[in-house]
This record gives C-alpha cells, structure tokens and sequence, in this order.
C-alpha cells in the first residue's frame, strides 16, 4: 500500500466561526509511504516547499511560531529580482501559492503514474483531472490541514486525495484511562519513540509515519 503523511504549517487556526480564508499556508511538505518497501528517512521520497504570498495576515502566535520561514522569506527580498532571487527560491524551495497545485502534482506522478510518453517530463500535460488518488495520512488532517488544502488554487485538477484518512491518534487511544485521543507526541511516546514535536512540516511527516509504522507489525483479527 502507498499512502502519503501530510502537514502544513500556517499564519493562523480557524476563529469560532471556522473561517480560514484569511489565513495562508506558509509550508507545505509530504512523505510518500510504500508499506511492501521501508525506506529510511535519507531514502523515502519527500516534498519541502516555502510558501510565498504577496501579504501575509493571521494570528500572533502563529506567526511568532513559524518565524523561521519568516526570515527566510524576508531574507529573499534582499536578493535582486532574476537569477540571484531564482538561485534563492531554489535554494529554499520556495515557490508561489498559484504553482503548488503543479508541483506536488510532478512530485507525486512518477511514484503513483508510469509517464506514457515524453510530453509529462516537458511539462506539456494539463489536466483537467488528476489520473490518480492518494490516501492522505496526518495527526488531525481531516480537521485542519485538508482545509487549507483546499483553498489551494487548482488543486483538485491536480491531486485527489481520498476522503478516507489514516490518522495515527487513534491507534495508540488507551481505551481505559485517556478522555481523548492522544497527540503526536504522547502517540510518539507510547510508541517508544523519544523525541519531541518539532512543528517542522517534514520531520512531523516522518514522526508521524514512525509512529503508523509501529501498527504494521501487529496482526489484526481479521488479518489471515
């Protein structure tokens, strides 16, 4: 099975009414999982992307969280427009909310899709629908990322994600004692994996499949 752990780092959480679309992603990173074939963290295949938006708005705290891609971004605007600033946003893998949908989309198609013909590697296909689905996995995906996600522009004609997701808190729930399902880094620990949430989209990624990795072991009554 292939299944792919999201995460998103934003300017902000949704207010009581739940509006978001004030609010903007600022990184957006991903590990594709292939359960028939374990790779190691410098081996399995992952997306790193900087968002860039012409004004950013949201939340304090938030903002003071993610003040790493911040500098990061400010620190673009020192760099003259053209080969220098391009040099940059390469080097940080920083690219423009509008060119997202594409580029996870070239990312995710050589390891869902067989090219048919030279035209995918031009950069010569649109489509209007993406030819393949993926099953998204995270901690709170469903209530917080796939939100975001899908004010991203274009992104369905691109991706389609499934709306079934593997969410690891509810496989370390202690049925007896807790009065909620865990979090990642209670879930990390009832794993045996010591190591504290970092709020960096990739290593979340991978904290995250550590942790559904320690279900693959464990044979399911209804498994034969």
């Amino acid at each position: 099975m292939k299944f792919v752990t999201l995460d998103t780092e934003t300017t902000g959480v949704p207010g009581k009414d739940g509006n978001i679309e004030d609010l903007q992603i600022l990184e957006f990173r991903a590990i594709i999982e292939d359960t028939n074939n374990l790779l190691a963290y410098n081996d399995i295949p992952k997306y790193n992307r900087i968002i860039r938006h012409e004004q950013y708005t949201g939340g304090a705290f938030a903002i003071n969280l993610n003040a790493r891609i911040f500098k990061i971004l400010a620190d673009r605007e020192t760099y003259k427009r053209g080969q220098e600033r391009d040099d940059y946003d390469k080097h940080h893998g920083i690219i423009g909310i509008s060119d997202l949908a594409n580029d996870f989309f070239q990312f995710l198609y050589p390891h869902f899709c067989k090219p048919e013909n030279d035209e995918f590697t031009k950069g010569l296909i649109d489509f209007k629908q993406a030819p393949f689905v993926i099953t998204p996995a995270g901690k709170n995906f469903d209530a917080f990322d796939r939100n975001f996600i899908k004010l991203i522009p274009k992104w369905d004609q691109y991706v389609n994600l499934r709306h079934r997701t593997i969410d690891p808190t509810s496989m370390y729930i202690d049925w007896q004692n807790d009065d909620a399902p865990p979090g990642l880094g209670e879930c990390l620990n009832r794993a045996g994996i010591i190591k504290a949430v970092s709020h960096c989209a990739v290593e979340d990624c991978w904290d995250t499949l550590q942790v559904i990795r320690g279900e693959y072991s464990v044979k399911k009554h209804w498994m034969k």
